[in-house]
């Protein structure tokens, strides 16, 4: 680019949108669609005066407009493994297969469909002993928790004083003030599902956790809540949605959406998004060696609350996992957001856990949104699974202008925004397929950045917006698209959108 003028040319490509590829890692075969494929569509030439028409293009009326979502970054690679849903006591868990149908991941509806079971598929319901989760009550699974910096304990919770006040009360998880806990509470009380689906290739429900603590807006350290019939059941104004896929024979996708439902703000502070509970020998193997990314053991052994210990620790690699003695078998967590500070928290024989430290809020009437991936094996697989994952997650966002099938005059300002765990390094606006014009990200969005909190792309503008001419299109339906390319080599179509020109109007 010279003088800020750009000129454009396009690799041919098979008829259509479609463009088939395949990455192999190891034993780890994925197949992959258009949509996370490397970039058809070469990086604007540098020929210093800019043209955002294609010479030599003749624009004709597409056969077809396809404009669905094109999905998260890894759509392409989602498998379509069966579902099942069994009995297990008093509780009805769903299960999701991988394709070859040799591990399974459950999730739990009477506790609010938490993550109670990840593990190789042979073996009763409740019973395989190669379960790598927790799942031994409603605190203790894969699962989400929220905290508020201003009422984080029983008493100053009432006032919104945590920030400057102490609390009388003990330092315990019995007296915490406002958190929401997607499993249920203290008392045992799972926590409401709205709904709950299992269908080929997804878990999905709609959650509305209950407050882990049914006296934390007490003005006394009392603690007979469970004994109240109301308080035993109190919820709090959060809707949580989740959906579980597999993306690999043993990577699980989570897709967390968190929606505040009140007209409250809940200051920024370190959050559960989620928390991974791993089997402490009981029900499972005992997973108590916790390891960053490098294999180094993280000794968890500073005295906390309630008998526990806990330790902060720099996971450079972006996860960490939980290891049986071997390091042979286990489970690891990698959050897309690339976090690399972790904070692990261990009871012999009661519980071993590990969580990314992260601080976000949660605004009035807001939401958050945040991908992690579960991997199960041994230290080696893991480091081996989330490699890939960390050079292979494709860009994702928004096209927010034009509306949806909208009716254009001689030009469209395209606006929309785009992230991605290492960086974008462009976008570019395609019309029915063709490349017209590109940009870099200029514009800054932290309203973006807190509804996706932990990207570090956000230090920067994500946003772009791009104006081009449509006076040279036929008057019909019209696909417009945006993809975006990463540091990685990475590229894929962000979001579509059917448009129309000419005479057609909104249709």
């Amino acid at each position: 680019m010279r003088g800020g003028q750009t000129t454009w040319r396009r690799t041919p490509t098979a008829a259509g949108l479609s463009v088939a590829c395949a990455v192999a890692l190891g034993s780890l075969s994925m197949g992959c669609s258009e949509e996370t494929s490397a970039a058809t569509d070469t990086a604007p030439e540098d020929t210093g005066g800019r043209d955002t028409a294609l010479v030599g293009v003749t624009w004709t009326c597409p056969a077809s407009v396809d404009a669905s979502d094109p999905g998260s970054p890894l759509e392409g690679l989602v498998q379509l493994g069966r579902t099942e849903r069994v009995r297990v006591g008093e509780s009805t868990d769903d299960y999701l297969y991988n394709a070859s149908e040799t591990v399974k991941i459950g999730v739990r509806r009477a506790w609010g469909a938490s993550v109670v079971f990840f593990g190789q598929a042979d073996g009763a319901p409740g019973m395989n002993e190669t379960n790598v989760i927790d799942g031994h009550d409603t605190g203790r699974e894969v699962q989400i928790a929220l905290y508020d910096r201003d009422r984080l304990r029983q008493v100053c919770a009432a006032t919104a004083s945590c920030r400057f006040s102490g609390t009388p009360c003990a330092d315990s998880i019995t007296y915490l003030g406002w958190n929401p806990v997607q499993g249920g509470n203290e008392c045992g009380v799972g926590s409401p599902v709205e709904s709950a689906t299992a269908d080929p290739g997804a878990l999905r429900a709609v959650v509305h956790p209950l407050h882990w603590n049914p006296d934390w807006g007490a003005t006394t350290c009392t603690n007979d809540g469970c004994a109240d019939p109301d308080l035993a059941v109190l919820g709090a104004d959060v809707r949580y949605t989740q959906r579980l896929r597999f993306v690999a024979d043993d990577v699980v996708e989570m897709d967390m959406f968190v929606e505040n439902l009140a007209d409250l703000d809940h200051a920024a502070t370190e959050q559960e998004l989620p928390t991974l509970y791993a089997s402490y020998g009981a029900y499972g193997p005992n997973l108590d060696q916790i390891l960053d990314s490098t294999g180094a053991a993280v000794a968890v052994d500073i005295p906390a609350n309630d008998g526990f210990f806990t330790r902060s620790f720099t996971s450079p690699g972006g996860y960490a996992t939980l290891q049986n003695a071997a390091h042979d078998y286990g489970v690891g967590i990698y959050y897309e957001g690339y976090r690399t500070s972790f904070q692990a928290w261990q009871k012999a024989g009661i519980f071993n856990n590990v969580r990314a430290k992260w601080s976000f809020g949660l605004p009035a009437y807001g939401s958050v949104r945040s991908r992690a991936y579960l991997l199960l094996g041994s230290q080696a697989t893991i480091a081996e699974r989330v490699g890939w994952l960390d050079t292979h997650l494709a860009p994702f966002g928004e096209i927010e202008t034009p509306a949806p099938d909208e009716a254009l005059g001689d030009s469209v300002t395209v606006t929309g925004w785009a992230l991605d765990n290492h960086g974008v390094t462009g976008v570019y606006v395609r019309v029915d397929g063709q490349v017209v014009d590109g940009s870099e990200l200029t514009v800054r969005r932290p309203d973006i950045c807190t509804r996706w909190p932990g990207f570090g792309m956000c230090a920067n503008p994500i946003g772009f917006s791009v104006t081009v001419p449509v006076s040279d299109l036929p008057a019909c339906a019209h696909l417009l698209d945006v993809r975006a390319h990463d540091a990685d080599g990475n590229a894929r179509v962000i979001a579509r959108r059917r448009v129309f020109t000419g005479a057609t109007g909104t249709r």
